[in-house]
C-alpha cells in the first residue's frame, strides 16, 4: 500500500497531516552499520521468505516472554514497518522529537530498533510528541484481525500511551492503552485489542473496528508539562 494513499485515509488530526511530509517536521534519520549489514539483509530475506509459511503452518515459533504492562505472554509475528514521528508544531507547538532507527544485536540476533528522544514543552498548552510505525499490506491484514500486538522498549521511568489508529476516528480518539516505559531496562509490552480503549473524557464515542485499523501509534502523556523524554522501542510484533 503505497503511503501517500495511506495518509489520505488516515483521517487523523490536522498535526499529522500537515507534518507527515515535511521532513522539516518529521526526524526521521538512518544510520547504516555496514559490520552488521550483511547478517542484517540475510535476516530480513529469511523472515520475509519462510516466515509467511510458518505462520500459515502454524509452526512460528517466537515467544513474546513477559509482558510488562498488558498482563499476557503470546507468541508473536513480526510484521513490515515503516516508522515516522510527529510533534504539535500545526498547534503552534515548540515540542520537537528525533527518532534514529539503528540495527543492534540482542541476544544473537539482529533487530532494528528505533531510538526516540526529545522534549515537550508547554507552547501549546496540551503539548506532545509522538511516534507511528505503518504497517505493510500483508501486516496490515493481520493487525485487522490479530487478538494484540506487543513490543519491546526500554525506556526512561515515565508513562506512554499506544494506541491502533483506525480510519473511521478523525479526531485522535483513538483505542488504545497507557504502560511505563521502565527505566533502564528492556521490558515487552503486550496488549490484546479486547483492553484498549478510547479516552474517557474528550473524543466522540464509537466502537472500535478493528477491520479499519491503519497503524499503531505511540505517544507522550505530558500534556504540556515541559520535560525530555528518551526510549528505545523496537521488536513491535501482532498477535494473530
Amino acid at each position: 500500500m503505497k503511503s501517500a494513499n495511506l495518509i489520505e485515509k488516515m483521517g487523523f488530526r490536522p498535526f499529522f497531516r500537515e507534518s507527515f511530509p515535511k521532513p522539516s517536521r518529521t526526524f526521521l534519520v538512518r544510520e547504516t552499520w555496514f559490520a552488521f549489514w550483511g547478517k542484517l539483509v540475510t535476516q530480513k530475506m529469511r523472515l520475509a521468505g519462510v516466515s509467511a509459511l510458518l505462520v500459515a503452518a502454524g509452526l512460528f515459533g517466537s515467544c513474546v516472554s513477559t509482558a510488562s504492562s498488558g498482563g499476557v505472554a503470546e507468541e508473536g509475528v513480526p510484521g513490515g514497518w515503516a516508522w515516522g514521528s510527529f510533534n504539535d508544531s500545526a498547534n503552534q507547538g515548540s515540542s520537537r522529537i528525533a527518532l534514529i532507527e539503528r540495527p543492534e544485536e540482542i541476544d544473537g540476533n539482529i533487530l532494528m530498533t528505533y531510538n526516540i528522544s526529545g522534549e515537550i514543552t508547554d507552547t501549546y498548552q496540551y503539548g506532545y510528541a509522538g511516534w507511528y510505525a505503518i504497517p505493510d499490506e500483508a501486516t496490515l491484514e493481520l493487525l485487522k484481525t490479530a487478538r494484540g500486538f506487543s513490543f519491546k522498549i526500554a525506556g526512561d521511568g515515565q508513562a506512554y500511551k499506544v494506541m491502533v489508529s483506525t480510519a473511521d476516528i478523525t479526531d485522535a480518539a483513538f483505542y488504545g492503552r497507557e504502560f511505563v516505559a521502565k527505566k533502564d531496562q528492556e521490558t515487552t509490552v503486550a496488549f490484546m485489542m479486547r483492553q484498549l480503549a478510547q479516552p474517557e473524557d474528550w473524543g466522540a464515542k464509537k466502537p472500535f473496528n478493528q477491520d479499519q485499523a491503519i497503524q499503531i501509534q505511540f505517544q507522550t502523556t505530558n500534556n504540556g508539562k515541559p520535560g525530555t523524554f528518551k526510549v528505545k522501542v523496537y521488536d513491535l510484533r501482532v498477535i494473530p
